[in-house]
């Protein structure tokens, strides 16, 4: 009798350890576990469509929990396999470049920054759970909770799909918890960027919390004594200042050929009233949120004398021909595409992108901007359209 109890002890707790918890529960057992001072290391490994090749990389970090911060949650320091490290302690920034033994303090702005290495945003969620909780508990998210297999571990899978973003859209978000310990194996992120599905993984490969809790304190100290400081003291940050073309100058030629068209482009064949030239290509997150000014900036005048072209000179190669079709065609893009030369982007002295330039009837430079400051690009450029077509 004894041991006919025994026996339907043992399966109803196996039948409870496998039973499937919810979202809640499964995050409020992890919340437990949660440590306050951990050593971990772990490999990170991404993919895409257009890179195929899967990229590795293994990575340490320190952390010790401190409940006044709300950056970190805590002191943070990360080593990657170079042997360069970024620490958060106390409110303050610092990395460490190995190779040139320097130790550089970061400002106050972006002192938590210098923490961020090598995709260990979820320590994060190691040290203050409560960030997992309030993912699970947005309405705007899906969540499901999987009975699954990862890096040789049984474990439960809490999958969280955000909503669609303006550059991203199947944002996926798989959290693998170790089904006895509830300890996070960890995480699986598959998003597509218009342009390229992308994957990547994070192994926990090893989690101590057998640690001196004033390592960082200590390792920070060592470095000051030892490494050439350089302090960035700038605490408010300026508008940097390119080297552009001058206004009122001639603007260089721009020729190629519309890339959904394959017809042949060249700028001084054209007849506007006004002319603007966008600087971009399709992996430039920037670029993306020029992209729908643009279109309703073409839609808007382009009958009245406003030539609107997109300039690409970085996916100027067939093999990324049918990832811009699709990048085309699914952020329904109507100016014309202009694939061209880099000596076009040098001509106009492009810094980075995007860079837009505008031009008037005679391809004189009357107006330019680098980055997308939507306030300042949008009132700029319209209050020039609208005067110059008055």
């Amino acid at each position: 009798m004894k041991k006919a109890l025994f026996g339907v002890i043992l399966v109803l707790f196996a039948f409870s350890c496998n039973q499937k918890p919810s979202a809640d529960k499964l995050v409020k057992k992890f919340s437990k576990n949660s440590k306050k001072a951990f050593q971990i290391t772990w490999t990170f490994e991404s993919s895409g469509i257009i890179n195929k090749d899967t990229s590795s990389y293994h990575s340490k970090a320190w952390a010790v929990y401190n409940e006044t911060d709300t950056n970190w949650y805590g002191d943070v320091m990360v080593e990657d396999e170079a042997g360069n490290i970024g620490i958060y302690y106390k409110g303050q920034g610092f990395e460490y470049n190995k190779s040139r033994n320097r130790l550089t303090l970061y400002p106050q702005k972006y002192a938590k920054s210098a923490a961020e290495m090598n995709n260990n945003y979820f320590i994060k969620y190691l040290l203050n759970p409560e960030k997992l909780k309030k993912q699970i508990q947005d309405t705007t998210n899906k969540v499901s909770v999987m009975d699954t297999n990862f890096a040789g571990h049984a474990a439960w899978a809490l999958r969280i799909q955000e909503p669609d973003g303006v550059d991203y859209h199947d944002l996926r978000r798989t959290y693998f918890f170790d089904k006895k310990s509830y300890n996070l194996l960890g995480i699986e992120t598959n998003a597509y960027f218009i342009w390229d599905w992308l994957w990547n993984r994070i192994m926990v490969d090893s989690f101590s919390t057998d640690i001196d809790p004033d390592i960082i304190a200590q390792t920070l100290k060592d470095l000051q004594s030892k490494a050439k400081l350089d302090t960035m003291n700038i605490e408010e940050e300026e508008e940097e200042v390119y080297d552009l073309l001058q206004i009122g100058t001639l603007a260089p030629e721009v020729y190629g050929h519309v890339f959904q068209t394959k017809d042949t482009f060249v700028l001084s064949r054209q007849n506007a009233k006004l002319y603007v030239i966008d600087f971009w290509f399709q992996f430039c997150g920037a670029c993306l949120h020029s992209i729908p000014y643009l279109i309703d900036l073409y839609n808007k005048y382009k009958d009245k004398g406003v030539l609107v072209i997109g300039v690409n000179s970085i996916d100027n190669n067939p093999q990324r021909y049918s990832y811009l079709k699709k990048f085309v065609k699914v952020k329904k893009i109507t100016y014309p595409i202009i694939m061209t030369e880099s000596k076009v982007d040098i001509s106009y002295k492009v810094p980075g992108y995007p860079t837009v330039y505008v031009l008037d009837e005679n391809r004189h430079i009357i107006y330019h901007e680098v980055g997308f400051n939507l306030e300042k690009k949008l009132q700029a450029i319209d209050s020039i359209v609208k005067a110059r077509l008055q």
